[in-house]
C-alpha cells in the first residue's frame, strides 16, 4: 500500500478507517450508524468545502473541519488534522531529539561530572584556538558567523551544569553541543569530538533509555512510510521525464540518505541496542542541504523554485527578497508547517541576516514574518531567526 494519511479527531467522534487506496490519497470516513441520514461537510485548510455521504478526499495537509449533519440537524464541528508521511517523520525526529536532550533522570554522578570537565578541558585547550582560525578565514571572504556566540553559550552551559547539577542545565548543554557541531563539515579537533562522544555515552547511561528507544522505534515506523512516499515521488518524476528531475541528483541523494537511515534503524530494531552515532546520522546537515540547493537540487536554493513537500527541511533559508516583499511567505508557512524539522530557519542564507544596517528594512522583515505567522528571535550576534513550530502551526485558531 501507499503512504497513509492519519486522522486525529479533536472530539470523540466514532470513525472507522481510514481506508487507504494504493496512491495514499483517499480517506474513507464511515459513520458509526450508517442507517441514519448523515452527511459530512468537509472544509479544507484553504477553505474549500466538499459535502459527501461518507467519503472525502484529504488532498491537503493541515486542519480540516468536519460538519456532520444527522437527520437534518447539524452537530458540532469536528477538527481533524490530516498528517502526511513527511510531517510524521519530521515530528518523530523532533520528539526523538527532545527526548535525547531532556531524558536525563537527574542523578548526578562523579562519572558525569568528569565527562563535563572533559568537555571544558577540550574546549579551552583546543577548540577555542581552532575557532579563532575559522573566524579569521571567514572574515577574509567578508563573512561572519555566530560561532563565537555559540562557543560562549556552550561554555556557559558547561559552567551551569557543573554548578547546578540540574536537568535543565544538562539538557541545554547537550542541545548546545548539537547546535555547535551540526554544521557537520568542519574538521573539528579530535580531542573535542572524543570529549563529546564520552559525554553522550555517560549521560545516556543515566538517562531514561526506554523513552529514547521508544522514540527511535517511532522514527523507524515513520521513516518506512516516508521512504515509501519518497520512492513514489521519485518514480513519478522519472515517468514524467521532467528536466528538473533528470538534471538533479538531489532526489536520489535524499532517497539514499533515507535508505541508509532505515538500514541503521533496522539494525537497532533487531538488536534493541542504541548506537548514539545514529542520532547524528539521522539529523540533516545544513551545509549539505545548502550545497545541494546550490547545485540546483531544490531545498530553496537559487533556481530551485519552491522546496518540495516530499522531503524534510532543516534550517532552511528564506530568501531575503521574499521576506522584504512578503512574496510567497504564506506558501512558505504552509510548506514548513508540514516539512520543517526543528522550529528555526534562516533569512538570506545559512549565515543569516544581521539587523542594524537598515532599520527600515529590519522593521519590514519582522512585520512581514509576524503577519505571515512566523515567530522570530534574534541571536546574540544580531541575526534574525524566523521560527515556526510545526505542531502549533496546524492548530486552528478561534
Amino acid at each position: 500500500t501507499g503512504p497513509k494519511w492519519v486522522l486525529r479527531t479533536g472530539k470523540n467522534m466514532r470513525l472507522e478507517g481510514p481506508k487507504v487506496i494504493p496512491s495514499g490519497e483517499v480517506l474513507c470516513v464511515l459513520p458509526h450508524r450508517p442507517a441514519r441520514a448523515m452527511s459530512i461537510e468537509a472544509v479544507s485548510p484553504s477553505g474549500v468545502v466538499r459535502e459527501s455521504l461518507c467519503t472525502f478526499v484529504a488532498a491537503e495537509f493541515g486542519t480540516h473541519v468536519l460538519r456532520v449533519r444527522a437527520d437534518g440537524k447539524q452537530s458540532d464541528d469536528y477538527l481533524i488534522v490530516a498528517e502526511t508521511p513527511v510531517y510524521e517523520y519530521a515530528s518523530s525526529l523532533d520528539e526523538l531529539y527532545d527526548t535525547l536532550f531532556w531524558s536525563w533522570e537527574g542523578n548526578w554522578h562523579a562519572e558525569l561530572e568528569s565527562a563535563v570537565v572533559g568537555l571544558v578541558i577540550a574546549v579551552e585547550d583546543n577548540l577555542k584556538t581552532f575557532m579563532v582560525g575559522i573566524e579569521s578565514m571567514l572574515k577574509q571572504f567578508g563573512q561572519s558567523t555566530d560561532t563565537d556566540q555559540l562557543l560562549t553559550t556552550l561554555q556557559e552551559n558547561m559552567g551551569a551544569a557543573l554548578a547546578s547539577h540540574d536537568r535543565a542545565a544538562l539538557g541545554k548543554l547537550h542541545q548546545a553541543i548539537y547546535q555547535f557541531l551540526e554544521v557537520g563539515v568542519m574538521p573539528w579537533p579530535r580531542s573535542f569530538k572524543d570529549a563529546v562522544a564520552h559525554f553522550e555515552r555517560v549521560k545516556f547511561k543515566y538517562s531514561n533509555r526506554d523513552k529514547v528507544k521508544a522514540c527511535l522505534r517511532g522514527v523507524h515506523r515513520a521513516l518506512q512510510r516516508h521512504l515509501t512516499q519518497a520512492r513514489i515521488e521519485r518514480g513519478r518524476g522519472q515517468q514524467q521525464g521532467s528536466a528538473a528531475a533528470s538534471a538533479s541528483a538531489s532526489p536520489d541523494q535524499y532517497l539514499r540518505s533515507l535508505e541508509a537511515a532505515k538500514q541503521r534503524l533496522d539494525l537497532f530494531v533487531a538488536r534493541d541496542e542504541v548506537d548514539l552515532s545514529l542520532m547524528w546520522e539521522l539529523r540533516p546537515k545544513p551545509l549539505t542541504q545548502l550545497f545541494s540547493s546550490m547545485m540546483g537540487g531544490g531545498g530553496g536554493g537559487a533556481g530551485a523554485g519552491a522546496p518540495p513537500r516530499s522531503k524534510i527541511h532543516y534550517l532552511p533559508s528564506l530568501q531575503l527578497a521574499e521576506v522584504v516583499t512578503a512574496k510567497a511567505l504564506d506558501a512558505k508557512v504552509s510548506l514548513y508547517s508540514e516539512t520543517l524539522l526543528g522550529d528555526a530557519m534562516m533569512v538570506g542564507s545559512l549565515l543569516g541576516y544581521e539587523v542594524g544596517a537598515n532599520l527600515d528594512q529590519d522593521r519590514k522583515i519582522i512585520r512581514n514574518l509576524l503577519h505571515a505567522g512566523f515567530g522570530y528571535l534574534t541571536s546574540k550576534g544580531g541575526k534574525i531567526i524566523p521560527t515556526l513550530s510545526s505542531q502549533r502551526a496546524v492548530l486552528p485558531l478561534p
